[in-house]
């Protein structure tokens, strides 16, 4: 891949694209010895234009009486070759910035949160918005113009000011959520498998691909849609009983029938500890629980009776292991 993108550097063809990947490539450390070896294939090619071998055949070095001269028209291509590279790096971060400093125009507000913290935001058309912990919403430019744009990563709480000459629209990653007034809870945590949706309150328009069409589905109250990002698969079904995606903008840490990876991640976001697994095989089950505002020691206790296992805690660290 390197050849290739020195080729078509030197033949000024690169693509922006491949610029970038060009010199990340000459950057790292692992294709150094590749880098030497092709500026001096390059040096002979310039040297000697009717030249057609590389590094790996066997090449003569002219006599003495021409050696000075040799080395010195030598060192100059290399030289000349490096400060193209240079002047070209300086170009592409050049580009980077100014495609950052865009980016950052559109933005408006970006709000953030840690594990273990949640915020609630007013926004300037009376809509509110609660954050879940290590979550991250970006306002974007021009707010409650024409449209009412956020991106989410992580979770968040929406109850939005009804407006129907100006759509509020959610970009959650591989789907896009429009309302024009309503209340409902989006799960998108970039390391997490799924992405859910779900409405308390108006009805909710979602939009994503599938096999490369464009899909909309409309949500109604207690829908509760499931977007699986590796399928690319939908599931919508109905919420039923006590157990809301919502209830955590009560206090609740709540399970319903969860996956133990999926609760491990519930816990150190919601407590900022690190959860570690000591055995492979509490992995294997799903629990349900409900826990009002309660310590991490009184959710590790549950865990110890639910699932018949033994933890320790300490150095914000709980460990979950197999009781003896």
């Amino acid at each position: 891949m390197l050849r290739i993108l020195f080729k078509k550097y030197l033949n000024n063809d690169c693509t922006r694209k491949e610029l970038i990947l060009f010199l990340q490539l000459m950057n790292e450390e692992k294709n150094q010895q590749t880098v030497e070896v092709l500026l001096e294939e390059q040096w002979e090619c310039q040297i000697n234009p009717r030249a057609d071998f590389t590094l790996s055949e066997k090449r003569v070095v002219p006599e003495k009486t021409h050696r000075d001269l040799y080395f010195r028209v030598r060192g100059l291509r290399v030289a000349a070759i490096l400060i193209l590279l240079v002047l070209s790096s300086l170009f592409v971060v050049s580009v980077i910035k100014e495609r950052n400093a865009l980016q950052n125009q559109n933005i408006l507000v970006e709000k953030n949160t840690k594990a273990g913290q949640r915020i609630k935001l007013k926004l300037s058309d009376g809509s509110l918005i609660r954050m879940n912990a290590d979550s991250r919403i970006e306002i974007f430019n021009h707010y409650n113009d024409k449209t009412r744009k956020v991106k989410l990563s992580g979770e968040a709480f929406f109850n939005i000011r009804h407006d129907t000459l100006c759509p509020f629209i959610v970009d959650a990653g591989r789907m896009q959520i429009q309302v024009l007034g309503t209340s409902f809870n989006i799960k998108a945590f970039n390391d997490e498998p799924k992405t859910e949706v779900s409405v308390y309150t108006g009805k909710v328009r979602v939009v994503y691909k599938e096999r490369n069409k464009t899909i909309v589905r409309i949500l109604l109250p207690s829908d509760l849609l499931t977007f699986n990002k590796k399928t690319g698969s939908v599931r919508i079904k109905r919420i039923a009983g006590n157990i809301r995606p919502d209830a955590w903008t009560q206090g609740r840490l709540a399970f319903d029938h969860t996956p133990v990876q999926e609760v491990i991640r519930m816990i150190e976001r919601w407590y900022d500890v690190k959860v570690i697994v000591a055995d492979p095989e509490i992995l294997n089950h799903r629990i349900s629980g409900d826990h009002w505002n309660e310590n991490l020691i009184s959710v590790a206790e549950a865990l110890k009776f639910t699932l018949r296992i033994d933890y320790t805690y300490s150095n914000d660290t709980l460990l979950l292991k197999r009781r003896k």
